[in-house]
């Protein structure tokens, strides 16, 4: 019985110790709050190109299917090896993973991302 009321004085130093720590406002709960809701600017586009326009599934307009868009050195562009039957084509900042026959985009690689 003699224990209860030492348990009682010591849980109540405690939380006389700790309530200004809590009370500080804007700590690490704002911080982590902040961090969780930024987004990196790549995340909110939608597809590769400058109008947006090129997705996965879509098909790579004419104007863009010359051979000087064509990467060629991947590995220098920090590419993935390209899949069979398909090459890396760069446009604008972007890139995109392009088939040979039917020029359907595979894959999108967004600058920065």
């Amino acid at each position: 019985m003699r224990r209860l009321p030492l348990i009682s004085a010591a849980l109540a130093v405690c939380c006389l110790v700790a309530s200004p720590v809590f009370a500080q406002g804007d700590g690490a709960w704002q911080q982590a709050e902040r961090d969780r809701q930024y987004q990196p600017p790549c995340q909110d586009r939608r597809g590769a190109g400058p109008d947006r326009s090129l997705t996965v599934g879509s098909t790579l307009p004419k104007a863009l299917r010359s051979n000087q868009n064509v990467v060629d050195d991947w590995r220098a562009h920090n590419l993935s090896d390209p899949t069979w039957r398909a090459h890396w084509v760069q446009v604008g900042a972007d890139y995109v993973l392009v088939e040979y026959l039917t020029n359907r985009i595979r894959a999108v690689r967004l600058n920065g991302c």
